[in-house]
């Protein structure tokens, strides 16, 4: 199943709460919370965006200005910023990520589709 974001996006406006999404796997190829009414979207740079299982980072996205102001102010404030050659090498995943998930994907359903025909599998 996956998470209606725009459903909660209305719980938490309507509790006064900001609504934070982990957007890492689906990646914003996939899905863009922010378009859905998150108020804040981490990445994890360590897996898809960066591609190459060769840095580690992460993202945070904000919706509101004022919110993603704080939350550089703490990233810079706490020392959390990548070096010149991890942001390079997130760049360079970046350049190949909507080919890379596009393809990973389609091989996703190939995969999907013969495991359906395999008489000793029970569930897809």
């Amino acid at each position: 199943s996956v998470t209606d974001v725009a459903g909660c996006a209305a719980l938490a406006q309507k509790a006064g709460a900001l609504l934070v999404a982990d957007n890492t796997l689906a990646t914003p190829v996939l899905c863009r919370p922010l378009e859905l009414g998150a108020d804040i979207v981490m990445h994890s740079a360590t897996k898809y965006i960066g591609g190459h299982s060769d840095l580690l980072g992460g993202l945070l996205v904000a919706r509101d200005q004022e919110v993603g102001e704080q939350l550089h102010w703490m990233q810079n404030a706490t020392g959390a910023v990548m070096g010149p050659l991890e942001s390079f090498l997130c760049c360079r995943g970046v350049k190949t990520l909507e080919l890379r998930v596009h393809a990973q994907s389609a091989t996703a359903i190939r995969l999907a589709a013969w495991l359906h025909q395999q008489p000793t599998v029970k569930r897809v």
